[in-house]
């Protein structure tokens, strides 16, 4: 009992001893041990808020990534008005093929081939057989010539119903073939008697009279003394 008495008296005179030593240690050095504990709770906020700020950047950055490729990836629509002024959506129209381009069709009538083509649909390529030969010539003159007689006949009633209208065509497609000097004539008499057209065009007349007299033609002269009365 004696030893046991001993230890345990002991075991008190040490722990008296350290706490004694833990208060006299506390009140010498309130500021160096506050100052450390300190130290080691700054240390280890900022190691924390390191770590979750690293982690929230490296999420906003990845959320930034993923708007921007959704931004990239995502076409604006168009809109458009239909013919009553209703809305639209229309496709992206970078995407859209472009519109044919509808092909213009030759309703001009001013060669040799097109005045034959009128003919033959017309019905009167056994009226102007000799015409129709002559069209087919490789002179370009002897054809323009042709195209104007045929004009010239329709115009007069010779050998077929007299259509001013119809004759006005052929004297241009002369015309057009190589500037003939007599069509310019018919088409500056034409219209200036608004022959084979709605109404007179003093204007063209003026031009062709004026064209066909300065390449000797004999009876432009005198139509060109009475449009400079009239106009």
């Amino acid at each position: 009992m004696s030893n046991e008495n001993t230890q345990d008296n002991a075991a008190v005179s040490y722990w008296s001893k350290f706490t004694s030593w833990a208060s006299n240690a506390w009140k010498n050095n309130k500021l160096a041990i506050a100052s450390s504990a300190g130290a080691a709770l700054l240390v280890s906020s900022l190691a924390f808020v390191s770590l979750t700020g690293s982690d929230n950047q490296d999420t906003e950055q990845a959320e930034g990534q993923s708007i921007e490729q959704t931004v990239e990836t995502v076409t604006a629509p168009v809109i458009k008005v239909d013919e009553e002024n209703n809305a639209v959506l229309v496709a992206d129209e970078t995407d859209a093929e472009p519109a044919p381009v509808a092909e213009e069709i030759d309703t001009v009538i001013d060669s040799p081939e097109e005045v034959l083509d009128l003919i033959s649909s017309l019905g009167l390529s056994d009226v102007f057989a000799d015409e129709v030969e002559r069209l087919n010539s490789d002179n370009i003159n002897v054809a323009s010539q042709a195209a104007k007689d045929i004009g010239h006949d329709l115009a007069n009633g010779i050998s077929v119903a007299e259509d001013d209208s119809l004759a006005n065509t052929f004297f241009h497609a002369s015309y057009d073939m190589n500037a003939n000097v007599q069509a310019a004539h018919s088409i500056g008499y034409q219209a200036l008697h608004g022959l084979g057209m709605d109404s007179a065009d003093l204007d063209l007349a003026e031009e062709m009279l004026n064209e066909a007299n300065n390449n000797g033609h004999k009876l432009a002269a005198a139509h060109l003394d009475y449009l400079y009365k009239i106009k």
